[in-house]
Formats: structure tokens, C-alpha cells, sequence
């Protein structure tokens, strides 16, 4: 199997000579399965076969899928082939690659644990330096848990979506964390999807608090995802508090097993609204909290869920009225 000829612009990356006749030196993205090994591509397959270093997480996973497809982890004149790069591997370490890739004219093959490397990712200090050295970087594109997910929620009415880690861990962060994104949606006047990650012991609890939060915004719709591409795969969608109880549900039958997908459509406007409110009207009711003794950053929240416009923009016309009613 041979590769497709580089386009114009990767053309104009630093190429060193050497590299396998199928795998051109360089540093290759790729993408490997997040649960069903039937999603190794062929391309990604060659990239993993024919490269002269594997840059990996955890050296123990990438050498147990290896393993599972029949791909060496060795050198055909021995030696290993896998390479640790994690969130401790130093900038200096990836410097040291980038130099060997420019001197020996070798390739090298970036996985991550599972899915596509490079985002939200230790990998993409690896790829900051070569791309700073001028190396050739090349995607192979491939399973990703993020697009996986968006593609079986039915939301074609969303604008745009953004990928945000994982779930913060304290309360009070995420329901600030989930205000904003609704505020967000309704300040800009488009509809946005937010995806997050979260661990099977935290997610019913997460759950919770986002329908806390958003049980009263006509319009939200969550979906939540266990399990991606695998075997126990389940799919809930609906409002907050339905998912949030069938999520419950799952995980009194089945315990806190599996990975877990989070997504949150925020709508433009709720149903039944007209448009948001204008920077007088919500301007009017910070002044009234302020005149009632609310804190600042309290009433910013509070400005920031009922009107829906930025809680920093809130709290700078909070600080703004303060400094005004003081004389400053």
C-alpha cells in the first residue's frame, strides 16, 4: 500500500531524507481505535507498521493494541519500538526527537491511549516543536470519541460546538461552568453544543447538577453517551432531568463502569422567547441587586443565567456601577 503524495503544503514542510519507502520521515498523527479495533484503518495500520518510533501514553496500552492487530512493537533487528510520552514528559525531551527526526531521517508515529492525539493531549507539545522545527507533521485521521459522539445526538439545529475536557469536579465550578456556556449561546444568538468527558463515578452526580442548573431553560437538551464504540455502548438524550434519571437508573443496574460522553445543546433563544435582552434591560436589574446588597459576583451569576449574556461582562458592569454609586 502506498501513500497519497503530500499536498502543496505539507510539500513545503522540512522532509529529512530516509524513512520507510511506504511512510515518508516525519512525525504521523494517528488515530487509533477508542473501543472496537475494527476501526484501524489501513492507513493508520501502515503508519504503525513501518514507523521507526512510537510515541505513546502508556507504553503497556499501545503495546496490548499492537498486540490485539499483529503489528510488531519491535525493531526488525531488535529493539523497541514504543516511546512514553505523557503530561511529564519534558519540552527538552520532545526537542530531542524533533533533532533526531532532522539528523537519522526518521519517522515517528504519535497515538495517544485511544481516539486522535493532539487534543486536550500531552502529544501536542510533540507536535508544537516539529512544526516549529519545520518538520513534516501528517495526519492520519481516524476514530475520535468527540465527533463519534456529536454524530448520533440529531442536533442539526446547532451552530457550532465546542469541546471542553472533562466535567470540572467541584460543584459550584461546574454550575458557573454551565451558566456561562448558556449565556453564552443566548448573548451571541446561536445555538452551541458543549461536549465534556466524565468518569464513571462522578457522572450521576454531574448529572444532577446540570439539571439543577438547566431543568428550568425550556429548550436545553442533554444527551449523555457510555462506553462509545464498545460492546455495553448506550446512547440517553432528552431533557436534563430525564437524562439525568435514566443515567441514574443505568448505574444502579450496571455500577460505575465504562467511560462516559456528556453533551449539552444550548438553544439561541428558549422556546417561547422573544430575543435577549438588551444591555439596558439587564443593565436595570444588575443595578437592583446591587442597590439590594448582592455581592458582585453573585449578582453576575445571577444577571448571567436570567438575561444570558458573558458573567464577565456581568461582573465588569457590576464593578463599573459600584465605582460610579462610590464617586470613583
Amino acid at each position: 500500500m502506498i501513500m497519497e503524495p503530500p499536498s502543496e503544503a505539507t510539500k513545503r514542510q522540512k522532509i529529512p531524507s530516509g524513512g520507510h519507502p511506504g511512510l515518508p520521515s516525519g512525525l504521523w498523527i494517528v488515530a487509533t481505535p477508542i473501543g472496537n479495533l475494527s476501526d484501524l484503518s489501513p492507513r493508520a495500520r501502515l503508519a504503525l507498521e513501518h514507523a521507526d518510533w512510537i510515541a505513546c501514553e502508556d507504553t503497556r496500552r499501545t503495546r496490548s493494541l499492537l498486540s490485539a492487530v499483529g503489528i510488531p512493537a519491535s525493531r526488525e533487528g531488535g529493539g523497541d519500538r514504543l516511546r512514553r510520552f505523557d503530561r511529564h514528559t519534558s519540552s527538552e525531551v520532545a526537542e530531542s526527537w524533533v533533532r533526531e527526526m532532522e539528523s537519522a531521517g526518521e519517522s515517528i508515529a504519535l497515538v495517544s491511549d485511544a481516539g486522535t492525539p493532539g487534543i486536550s493531549d500531552p502529544g501536542a507539545l510533540l507536535v508544537r516543536h516539529a512544526l516549529d522545527a519545520g518538520i513534516r507533521v501528517t495526519p492520519v485521521p481516524g476514530p475520535s470519541a468527540v465527533s463519534a459522539f456529536l454524530s448520533v445526538t440529531g442536533w442539526p439545529d446547532a451552530d457550532c460546538f465546542g469541546f471542553q475536557g472533562f466535567l470540572p469536579r467541584q460543584k459550584k465550578t461546574l454550575e458557573g461552568t454551565v451558566h456561562e456556556r448558556a449565556g453564552w449561546a443566548r448573548s451571541t444568538g446561536r445555538a452551541w453544543i458543549s461536549v465534556w468527558f466524565e468518569s464513571p463515578e462522578r457522572v450521576g452526580e454531574s448529572l444532577k447538577v446540570i439539571d439543577s442548573v438547566l431543568s428550568g431553560d425550556p429548550g436545553v437538551e442533554v444527551a449523555a453517551c457510555k462506553e462509545l464504540t464498545k460492546v455495553h455502548e448506550r446512547l440517553f438524550r432528552g431533557s436534563p432531568s430525564q437524562v439525568s434519571a435514566e443515567v441514574s437508573e443505568e448505574l444502579e443496574r450496571e455500577g460505575a463502569l465504562g467511560e462516559w460522553a456528556i453533551a449539552i445543546k444550548f438553544p439561541a433563544v428558549g422556546a417561547g422567547a422573544s430575543e435577549p435582552a438588551s444591555q439596558e434591560e439587564w443593565g436595570r436589574a444588575l443595578e437592583c441587586l446591587q442597590d439590594a446588597g448582592v455581592k458582585d459576583s453573585e449578582s453576575a451569576r445571577i444577571i448571567s443565567h436570567r438575561f444570558g449574556v458573558s458573567r464577565d461582562e456581568a461582573y465588569r458592569r457590576a464593578l463599573d456601577f459600584k465605582k460610579r454609586w462610590r464617586g470613583g
